[in-house]
């Protein structure tokens, strides 16, 4: 026999005594945790201290409550593992919980709602030896209950007691003390019935509006609902046919659902992926490291990796896989077929590496910059002539690894980055440009910059290409000094040649004066040609040392148009050539050698006639400009005048047209005398240039002459 609590599965095999007390079970928690729980259906998900066949159990059970049971062997083991941090409540009866927990100092429980009340009997197992027992018991309770016992007994425990009967003396007392009162009240009623009536109707018509507005809120809730299902509808259509590859898992990685393109991307049937593990479908499986990963993600986190897919069929695939932790038990997994980006990444790398190895295989020297000039990009034989490696110049400005100056003049050349931004187009170095490498060794280049384009036609970058002219230069500098030796022969018979005539004529006018004198007659006239053939010897001897550098020009303002029309018109006397002026009226006066610039005027004509053998035109133009110091044959800016002859024969071979360095004349003609060079050297105002490149026509020469200012 001993105290039970009632109910109807044990009173199957228990018999029971008449209930002697009630016992009220609570919710027991711990401080500022589930204190909301308010009834047992509540505790649904939740791990639940209870004592082993107790009373709760049974109940937890019976009601089908979906929790987890940790059964103990009494309440007070239930609190004390409750205030160590296990389980999330316990179900104990509430007055022997607030005993143990100011007993044992449980300062962290609390006592919280009541969820049960059962009553509590006496029982033992059905015989008739303790049907009788329970008789004598029940028996007994009545008597304490009659005399008064049982009241003081709970008094003194429980601050409570049961009601004893009543006898009718007393309700005559309790009725008289009610019915009063009620009648007082029934009149105070009647009267305040008057009063709120119109409060009342005032009242109606007040819920009757509120009435109405609930009603319109409640059909924009259903209409809400209604979209919301709709949109949770789509949503779902959406994901089914999405072609990214959705996965909800728990957080071991069991697949719990899972979309047609996880089915597609792993070869699985969409039926055959729930309740296989997420690990499963990749090859190789995620290693340790994934998975404690997995595992050990926090709410919120996300975890993303490259794998390659474990699928039927094995076609060969690569897939991105991005996880995110949804919640405690739920994550959520996207998959990305990239298989088709890694074969593009693949072929770039390879176009990549096919381009450097062609770019290290050229002959020439390569250089690409961005639009800034920074260096991207540099092949083997410019990394030799620059003395930069790759991994050096990388990043630099181009002025820094590609040191360029004029050879001539030992000026830095213009950024080459610069003027195929500013023209867009491919640009040529200047002529005469010198590399200077890192350790400062020097070449003579040629080369060229041209603009890198996109698909959209925007200049991204610039490719500059060069090679070494050093050798080339060399071999055309001893091509020129042969030419030059050739030339001298031509000069020392043009000197013979000039000598020859002016000696001819002194000879001629001595024999001439002999005879005149010798017949008593007046010889002075023949003399006086003797003295002026001897200063035209003097002129000649002036002109060689002016040459030679050794002597000095005799200079004074000359009008150009004067002598070229002299000069050339005796020239041609007796020749079938035709001559065309195009002289500007007003040419600027120069300072020249009047004697010499006539000789080069003269021998000009002379070569150009010997041009063409066949006939032809000669064309004499002058006129004043002013030219920049880009132009081709100068090196400053400022006023000339202008002077070119020109005629329509065969030309100079290039060989020959290396600036006229030395007197020179047609190759295979039998002219002598003076060309270009005393010109040069007759005075400093004065600059000719090669033909080669100035005129379409056959051009003999181009001077330009400073115009005397004084």
């Amino acid at each position: 026999m001993q105290g039970v609590y009632y109910s109807f599965d044990r009173d199957e095999y228990l018999d029971f005594s008449t209930p002697y007390t009630v016992v009220n079970h609570s919710i027991v928690t711990r401080r500022g945790e589930f204190e909301e729980l308010g009834s047992l259906e509540d505790l649904a998900g939740l791990q639940l201290l209870v004592m082993e066949r107790d009373i709760m159990q049974d109940r937890v059970i019976e009601m089908g409550i979906d929790a987890e049971l940790i059964l103990v062997a009494s309440q007070k083991e239930a609190l004390r593992l409750l205030s160590e941090g296990v389980g999330d409540c316990a179900l104990v009866a509430e007055i022997p919980a607030l005993y143990w927990i100011e007993e044992n100092g449980w300062e962290d429980l609390r006592v919280g709602q009541q969820v049960m009340t059962p009553e509590y009997n006496y029982a033992g197992l059905a015989d008739a030896e303790t049907d009788l027992l329970l008789a004598r018991f029940s028996a007994g309770l009545t008597t304490l209950r009659s005399d008064g016992t049982y009241r003081e007994l709970t008094t003194k425990w429980f601050g409570t007691y049961e009601q004893q009967s009543v006898t009718l003396l007393e309700v005559l007392k309790a009725f008289a003390y009610i019915f009063v009162p009620f009648v007082v009240i029934l009149l105070l009623s009647l009267l305040w019935s008057v009063m709120l009536r119109n409060r009342v109707q005032q009242r109606t018509r007040e819920l009757e509006q509120r009435t109405s507005e609930l009603h319109t809120e409640i059909d924009k809730k259903e209409e809400a609902e209604r979209q919301a299902l709709e949109n949770e509808a789509r949503f779902k259509e959406y994901i089914a046919n999405s072609p990214v590859g959705i996965i909800v898992s728990d957080e071991l990685g069991t697949i719990m659902e899972a979309n047609g393109a996880v089915a597609v991307m792993t070869g699985y049937m969409r039926d055959e992926l729930p309740g296989r593990s997420l690990f499963e479908l990749f090859d190789p499986a995620f290693d340790d490291t994934h998975y404690q990963q997995f595992v050990q993600l926090k709410q919120g986190e996300r975890l993303g990796s490259q794998e390659q897919p474990r699928r039927k069929g094995h076609r060969s695939s690569h897939l991105k896989v991005d996880v995110y932790k949804l919640s405690a038990h739920e994550v959520l997994g996207f998959i990305t077929d990239i298989t088709e980006i890694k074969q593009v990444q693949d072929e770039l790398l390879f176009d990549r590496e096919r381009l450097s190895v062609t770019l290290r295989s050229i002959g020439d020297g390569v250089i690409t910059t961005d639009v800034t000039g920074r260096v991207v990009l540099i092949n083997a034989i410019a990394e030799r002539l620059t003395g930069w490696t790759q991994a050096e110049a990388t990043g630099r400005p181009l002025t820094e690894v590609f040191h360029i100056i004029n050879e001539q003049t030992g000026l830095e050349c213009r950024d080459p980055v610069s003027r195929v931004l500013e023209t867009g187009a491919i640009v040529e170095l200047e002529n005469h440009t010198m590399l200077i490498s890192r350790q400062g060794k020097r070449y003579s280049i040629a080369d060229s910059g041209a603009p890198i384009r996109n698909r959209d036609d925007q200049i991204i970058g610039i490719v500059l290409v060069f090679r070494d002219m050093t050798e080339a230069y060399l071999v055309q500098e001893r091509i020129q000094q042969t030419a030059k030796l050739d030339s001298l022969g031509v000069l020392a018979g043009g000197i013979a040649h000039d000598f020859n005539n002016l000696l001819s004529g002194i000879f001629g006018y001595v024999q001439l004066a002999q005879e005149r004198i010798s017949a008593g007659e007046d010889g002075m006239e023949y003399l006086d040609e003797v003295i002026s053939v001897f200063h035209r010897a003097k002129d000649l001897t002036q002109q060689l040392l002016t040459f030679s550098q050794g002597g000095t020009p005799a200079l004074k303002p000359v009008d150009l148009g004067e002598l070229l029309t002299s000069s050339v018109s005796f020239a041609l006397s007796g020749s079938s050539h035709g001559c065309s002026y195009q002289l500007q009226d007003d040419l600027w006066l120069c300072d020249a050698d009047e004697n010499q610039m006539g000789q080069v005027f003269d021998n000009l004509v002379i070569n150009a006639q010997q041009a063409m053998p066949r006939g032809g035109t000669i064309t004499v133009t002058a006129e004043n400009v002013h030219l920049g110091s880009d132009h081709p044959a100068l090196q400053k800016t400022g006023d000339y005048v202008h002077i070119m002859i020109a005629d329509t024969g065969e030309g100079i071979p290039m060989i020959f047209s290396a600036g006229y360095s030395i007197p020179s004349s047609p190759p295979n003609s039998r002219g002598t005398g003076w060309d270009l060079p005393p010109v040069t050297r007759s005075s400093p105002n004065i600059t000719a240039c090669s033909p080669s490149s100035l005129h379409p026509v056959r051009v003999l020469s181009s001077i330009f002459i400073f115009p005397d200012r004084s």
